[in-house]
């Protein structure tokens, strides 16, 4: 059974790109932390030993950073430079993480520099339900991005379950080689503008 949610736009029948590939980390104990919790959800200051870290830069590809934010026990993902984020967070719903890496995929420059114009992401989840049955909430889904230039023509994708796809790689790839070429962004509500 294939499992793969594309988010939305239009997928292009035409041959895919002959892309390559590069991976970088993405672990949060060698980001670097950009904001902290000092209050509470109520709104109440935190003492200093119960503050917490909510928004990271992680070095990306070339000049490419990756931005996590935690909330809820979630993370959101947007890309950016040094300065700043660029793109509208991307979530998934369900608590969990992205990481441990991200695989780039483009074509190489003349130079040999990959030019990427997807990502593929891991989010994953381990939600202990306090029996020793097995019956813990484990999963996955690699998220599949299109890298545009800005915010406009950069988002996510495609879903691809990888319980459900024992080659959920594979699949992802190719969703990310093929769907890039003709896939449009959806245009942002109001509401998720500022999110």
């Amino acid at each position: 059974m294939r499992a793969v949610l594309l988010v939305a736009g239009l997928v292009s029948s035409t041959a895919a790109l002959a892309a390559d590939s590069v991976t970088t980390p993405l672990d949060l104990d060698t980001c670097e932390v950009v904001e902290i919790a000092t209050e509470d959800e109520a709104g109440e200051p935190l003492a200093k030993e119960d503050q917490y870290p909510v928004y990271w830069r992680c070095a990306g590809l070339g000049d490419r950073f990756v931005y996590i934010g935690y909330d809820d026990e979630r993370e959101s993902l947007a890309l950016g430079s040094k300065e700043e984020a660029a793109t509208h967070p991307m979530r998934h719903g369900h608590f969990g993480s992205w990481g441990p890496t991200v695989e780039w995929r483009g074509m190489k420059t003349e130079t040999g520099q990959l030019e990427p114009q997807a990502a593929i992401v891991k989010y994953g989840w381990h939600i202990p339900k306090g029996n020793d049955d097995g019956s813990d909430d484990v999963g996955g889904e690699l998220g599949v991005l299109r890298i545009g230039k800005g915010d406009a023509d950069t988002c996510l994708m495609a879903w691809v379950d990888t319980v459900a796809n024992t080659d959920a790689v594979e699949v992802a790839r190719k969703a990310a080689d093929e769907a890039t070429a003709g896939y449009a962004c959806p245009k942002l509500a109001d509401e998720d503008a500022d999110a």
